[in-house]
């Protein structure tokens, strides 16, 4: 007997749980929009920002919230607090820093989110 969680599959029998979770990757999620409010479908995606987007952090998103983001076009993403929402980052750097810049958001409860990342002021 193993310590090892398996789970029953139709098409590839008993498998390890470890192997189905890391061949999930990670989704990706484009957004063309000029403003948008972060939601908790975001968890565990990749956000793409084509453009320049004002992007709103709410502040129910939950405690254990955690998405990428990336800038792929030139114009940069510029993230703002919702009403009473915190967001914390280095410096109080709010916008993405430039065309592949890349980073996350992680929440810490009680409101406050964290941006990561290639940010500039």
């Amino acid at each position: 007997m193993t310590d090892q969680t398996k789970v029953l599959t139709e098409d590839r029998g008993a498998v390890e749980l470890s192997s189905l979770t890391a061949a999930q990757g990670t989704k990706l999620f484009t957004i063309g929009a000029s403003s948008i409010t972060a939601t908790r479908d975001w968890q565990g995606q990749l956000v793409r920002f084509t453009g320049e987007c004002s992007v709103t952090i709410p502040a129910d998103l939950p405690d254990d919230f955690s998405c990428g983001w990336s800038q792929d076009g030139a114009d940069p993403v510029t993230f703002v607090a919702g009403a009473g929402a915190t967001v914390q980052s280095v410096d109080g750097n709010l916008v993405s820093g430039g065309q592949y810049a890349i980073g996350g958001i992680a929440g810490m409860g009680a409101g406050v989110v964290r941006l990561y990342g290639q940010l500039t002021a």
